[in-house]
């Protein structure tokens, strides 16, 4: 079992304080407000320790080296506006930071490592060709539909349970084996 805290209540730290916090406290995780930039109109709205506003594949790995160098692992990201308000400026500002126009549908990045070492990219893999060969960290990764597949030792790349592709080596880790991390690009054949 892993214990943490929502970083709510702490607005007056960094994020870098939130996670050293937490693991001076004995904490393995944090859910990590991501409230929009600005005034707060109730308690603990308007906390932001991660601004999603601007975030791209340098900051996401900014974050990911901020958990490793502490320890600490996000649990999640806490924002909780209410998208059926009666008002309908109010639902209309938090319908916008969840779902950003000008974010990409997909990611061609590494997004995000587990504790195993395997790596999700920001790809749906409903896009891509059948059979493509990704290319990460200068590796050749290709699909397979079981880590049994390949021999051990060799990186594949598989529809998660979130419809993503995901990179992972059979009997070892993904991050290691390739030598990738979070922000990384990710090739994918035309």
């Amino acid at each position: 079992m892993r214990l943490g805290f929502v970083s709510a209540i702490v607005p007056e730290l960094s994020l870098d304080e939130v996670l050293a916090l937490a693991a001076e406290t004995g904490f393995s995780c944090v859910e990590v407000m991501c409230w929009p930039p600005g005034k707060a109109e109730r308690r603990y709205a308007g906390v932001s320790h991660l601004d999603v506003t601007s975030l791209d594949a340098d900051a996401i790995g900014r974050v990911h080296d901020l958990t490793a160098r502490h320890g600490v692992s996000l649990s999640g990201l806490g924002y909780y506006p209410n998208p059926l308000s009666a008002d309908g400026q109010e639902s209309a500002v938090a319908v916008e930071h969840i779902r950003r126009p000008d974010w990409p549908d997909d990611l061609a990045r590494i997004v995000y490592v587990d504790v195993y070492g395997n790596a999700m990219t920001g790809l749906r893999a409903s896009t891509l060709p059948a059979g493509a060969l990704l290319t990460v960290a200068g590796h050749p990764v290709r699909q397979a539909v079981t880590f049994g597949s390949v021999p051990p030792g060799e990186a594949i790349w598989y529809e998660n349970s979130n419809g993503l592709a995901e990179i992972a080596v059979n009997r070892g880790r993904a991050d290691s084996v390739l030598g990738m991390k979070v922000g990384d690009a990710v090739a994918v054949p035309p």
